[in-house]
C-alpha cells in the first residue's frame, strides 16, 4: 500500500486476531473493502490451518491482498428528456480524502437546458416543444451537492455522511421547489 494506511484497512476488516473462524465474515469483510471505491481488487482468504495449540482448538490464518485503485474517480452523462430537454450530470470523487479510507464527494446535474434561463436558446419551438406552455420550465434545474464519507463511524458496520445540497426542482406543470441543505 502507498497511500492507505495498513492500520486503515486492519480497522475496516470484520475478523480481528482471536476471533472464532467464521468465513461468513471473511466474505463480509471482502465485501466491506471493495465498496469503499478506494481499492482495484480485494482478496480475504486462508493461508493455511496451523496445528492445535490446545486440544479441541484450531487456528487459521488470513491473508489479505488489496491492490490500491485510482486516487479519484470522474463521472459525466448527458441526456435528453421530452420534459427535461437536455440535461447533464458530472461527480468527481477523491478516495482516502486525508487517510483512513475517507471519501469526498462532489456530484452536480442541470436538466432544462435550452429551454431554461439563464441557458434559454428557443428549443421550446423545436426540439423541446412538449415545454411550450410549462411555466415551470422557465428556469434551469439544477443539483449540486458536496458529501464527506466516513467508513467504520463507531463500528465496521456504520458509515457516517456529511453533506451539503443546493437544488431547484421543478415538475412538469406542476411545481417548482428550491432548497439549501445540511
Amino acid at each position: 500500500l502507498r497511500r492507505v494506511d495498513t492500520g486503515t484497512v486492519r480497522g475496516l476488516l470484520r475478523v480481528k486476531p482471536q476471533d472464532l473462524f467464521r468465513q461468513d465474515l471473511l466474505y463480509q469483510s471482502q465485501r466491506d473493502l471493495s465498496s469503499l471505491g478506494v481499492f482495484r481488487s480485494v482478496s480475504v482468504v486462508l493461508a493455511d490451518s496451523l496445528a492445535p495449540t490446545a486440544p479441541g482448538d484450531s487456528v487459521v490464518r488470513v491473508v489479505l491482498h488489496v491492490g490500491e485503485g485510482p486516487g479519484h474517480r470522474v463521472l459525466t452523462g448527458v441526456g435528453y428528456g421530452t420534459i427535461d430537454c437536455f440535461r447533464a450530470h458530472g461527480g468527481w470523487t477523491a478516495y482516502n480524502y486525508f487517510g483512513g479510507a475517507r471519501a469526498l464527494d462532489l456530484t452536480g446535474t442541470v436538466s432544462k437546458l435550452g429551454v431554461g434561463a439563464p441557458l434559454d436558446a428557443g428549443l421550446r419551438s423545436n426540439l423541446c416543444k412538449s415545454l411550450r406552455r410549462d411555466r415551470t420550465s422557465d428556469t434551469l434545474n439544477y443539483n449540486v451537492g458536496l458529501a464527506l464519507r466516513q467508513p467504520t463511524f463507531l463500528s465496521p458496520r456504520h458509515t457516517a455522511r456529511l453533506g451539503v445540497v443546493a437544488e431547484r426542482r421543478s415538475e412538469f406543470r406542476t411545481y417548482t421547489r428550491q432548497d439549501v441543505a445540511v
